[in-house]
């Protein structure tokens, strides 16, 4: 979305392959391949002379490999692209050479951020200012071992930040 921002001709390009795809089969929704999606992101950072492509939490789905094979192909077409990957799981084994940028975001250390976070909301949320201290630490329990590593704001946290 950004890049479109930046290269109003990307949207055309975009609506140009979509209506080709349009042409052949009017039975079924419009869609683009991964490796098209991937070229336009090429021509796109190329024509910016540059483009950060950021992937976030790789190691949440099936098809990381796939996914990896994707983008070493877009870096090996141009230089105009930095990748950022971030995953909690070690993907090494995966990665043996390519121009990626990885941060490994481990689940012992984002644990103290959510630890911290639901120690702050706990502390000054109206909600809870009335519930005793044992009570919190049940609460505080039940979310982080529901986050299991990741960092999600809990619905029942959530709630009073919009009222």
């Amino acid at each position: 979305m950004q890049m479109c921002e930046k290269d109003h001709n990307l949207w055309d390009t975009i609506n140009k392959r979509y209506d080709k795809e349009m042409g052949q089969s009017s039975q079924e929704p419009k869609k683009l391949n991964v490796y098209e999606l991937a070229d336009l992101i090429v021509q796109s950072s190329e024509q910016l002379e540059g483009a950060i492509l950021i992937v976030d939490a790789l190691n949440e789905t099936k098809q990381s490999s796939s996914l990896l094979q994707i983008l070493f192909h877009m870096t090996d077409r141009t230089r105009c692209l930095t990748i950022l990957i971030s995953s909690t799981e070690d993907l090494g084994a995966q990665i043996i050479a390519g121009p990626f940028s990885i941060a490994l975001m481990r689940k012992e250390n984002i644990a103290s951020d959510i630890d911290d976070y639901i120690d702050k909301r706990l502390r000054n949320d109206e909600m809870f200012c009335h519930v005793p201290g044992i009570l919190k630490q049940d609460i505080k329990s039940v979310l982080r071992n529901r986050a299991d590593g990741t960092y999600v704001t809990p619905p029942s946290l959530s709630r009073s930040t919009s009222s």
